[in-house]
Formats: C-alpha cells, sequence, structure tokens
C-alpha cells in the first residue's frame, strides 16, 4: 500500500520538469520494482491497480529517458520482470 501511495501522489508530477524530478523518478521507479517483487513471490494480495501503476511508471521513464541513459536500463528491468511475473 505505502509503495502504490508513492506511485499515486507523484503521478501529477510525473510528466513536468521540476527541482525534485529526478528524485521522484528514482523513488517510484523504486516502489514499481517492489511492487512487481511481491506480485512475483504470489503471496498476499496486491493493492487494486498495482499493475496499472506499474505501467504508468514504465511510461514516465520513457519520458524522460533522453534526459539520463540510466532511465533506459530501470525501464527494461521493469518490462523484462512485468512480463515474466507468475501469475
Amino acid at each position: 500500500d505505502t509503495h502504490m501511495h508513492q506511485l499515486r501522489a507523484n503521478e501529477p508530477g510525473f510528466f513536468h520538469r521540476h527541482h525534485g524530478g529526478f528524485f521522484m523518478i528514482r523513488a517510484c521507479t523504486r516502489s514499481a520494482l517492489t511492487l512487481v517483487a511481491a506480485a512475483r513471490t504470489g503471496r498476499g494480495t496486491m493493492p487494486e491497480g498495482w499493475e496499472r501503476a506499474v505501467y504508468k511508471t514504465i511510461g514516465m521513464l520513457a519520458y524522460w529517458e533522453d534526459e539520463d541513459s540510466a532511465l533506459v536500463g530501470w525501464k527494461a528491468v521493469l518490462e523484462r520482470e512485468l512480463a515474466t511475473r507468475q501469475v
């Protein structure tokens, strides 16, 4: 739930340049990775809308990837892990 809150709270700033942008991108990527990891364990119930929130994070990374080459790798990891998660 905490990681979903992180993504929901920061979504309005996903596509706007601001002084905390890089830190927001890092924090949201971490939260998205944590959600994917939790889903892969198959334990417990995932928060509603978690998968959509991860896809939105991937979209944010795609938007900013020309600004920082590291984001290309972060996006690829999220895409790969989301695609290979156990259902």
